[in-house]
C-alpha cells in the first residue's frame, strides 16, 4: 500500500485526532463544548475548526496548491488570531500533523517505500505551517490597524470636546458639569 493509499484508508481516525488535538489548544473547559455539539450555529468555533481542519486535510493530501490551502485554512486561523492565542499557540496545531500520521502509520513508516512519500508530506505540512503563520500575521495587523484607528478616532474626539471647553471658557461662559461629564465619559457634549 503506497502512503498516499494508507492515508486515505485512515483518513477519518487521522482527521479526529487533529481535530481533536487542535480543539485541546483551547481552555479545558471549551473542549467538551466544541467537541460535543455539532451545530455550527450553537458551537461555530468549534464546526469552523471541523470543517476547515478536513478541508485543508483533504487539499494537503491531495496534493493542492499553496493558494488553495490558504484559502482553506483561512477560516480557521481567522478564527484563531482574534483569540487570546500567540502565534505559536494559534498555528501549531498544524505540526502536530506530522506526529499524528507517523502514528497512524506505526512500523510502516520505517518502510523504505513510503519514507520518501512520507518525507514529501512532512515538507508540505511545513509549508501549510509557514502559510497558517503568514494569514495569522496578516489577521493581527488587520485586527491591531482596527484598534489604532479606533483610538485615534477617539483621540480626536476627545481634542475636539477639549476645543470647546476652551472655547466656552475663552468667551467668559460659565462652564458647568454637563459641559465637562460628557468629555470625562467619552460620550458626546450636548
Amino acid at each position: 500500500m503506497s502512503f498516499h493509499e494508507f492515508v486515505q484508508a485512515s483518513r477519518t481516525d487521522i482527521l479526529h485526532r487533529w481535530v481533536e488535538l487542535t480543539l485541546k489548544t483551547y481552555p479545558a473547559d471549551a473542549f467538551p463544548f466544541f467537541s460535543a455539539h455539532h451545530d455550527q450555529f450553537a458551537n461555530p468555533v468549534g464546526e469552523t475548526i471541523k470543517s476547515g481542519l478536513t478541508a485543508v486535510f483533504d487539499s494537503l493530501v491531495d496534493g493542492a496548491d499553496a493558494e488553495m490551502l490558504r484559502e482553506k485554512l483561512d477560516r480557521v486561523i481567522r478564527i484563531r488570531s482574534v483569540q487570546n492565542f500567540s502565534a505559536a499557540e494559534a498555528v501549531g496545531f498544524v505540526f502536530g500533523l506530522k506526529g499524528l500520521v507517523r502514528k497512524a502509520l506505526g512500523r510502516q513508516a520505517d518502510d523504505a517505500s513510503i519514507h520518501a512519500e512520507l518525507t514529501a508530506f512532512d515538507s508540505r505540512v511545513d509549508e501549510l505551517g509557514l502559510i497558517a503563520f503568514d494569514i495569522f500575521m496578516s489577521c493581527r495587523e488587520q485586527v491591531y490597524d482596527i484598534r489604532a484607528r479606533e483610538e485615534k478616532a477617539r483621540s480626536a474626539k476627545l481634542l475636539d470636546r477639549a476645543r470647546q471647553i476652551v472655547e466656552l471658557h475663552a468667551t467668559g461662559q460659565k462652564i458647568t458639569r454637563d459641559d465637562i461629564t460628557p468629555l470625562a465619559e467619552g460620550g458626546e457634549r450636548q
